[in-house]
């Protein structure tokens, strides 16, 4: 199990929007000072792309609402 961080952005934003934002920090964390930093701190990077990043959102939601409802019947 990991933990994931991300960047949303409201329904309906332009996509350029969405591609500028995407690029901006796929530079940054590809950024060589800041992979060592992760490095340091043990932190294992994995970017992601909007598809593939909304994808893995959506698997969590079921995932987690699922267990949820596992919780309340006991």
């Amino acid at each position: 199990m990991g933990q994931w961080r991300g960047l949303a952005a409201p329904k309906g934003t332009p996509q350029d929007v969405i591609k500028t934002l995407h690029n901006a920090f796929k530079k940054g964390m590809e950024d060589p000072a800041f992979v060592k930093n992760a490095q340091d701190m043990t932190v294992n990077l994995a970017y992601m792309g909007p598809v593939e990043f909304g994808k893995v959102m959506a698997a969590d939601h079921d995932r987690y609402a699922k267990l949820v409802q596992e919780i309340k019947k006991q």
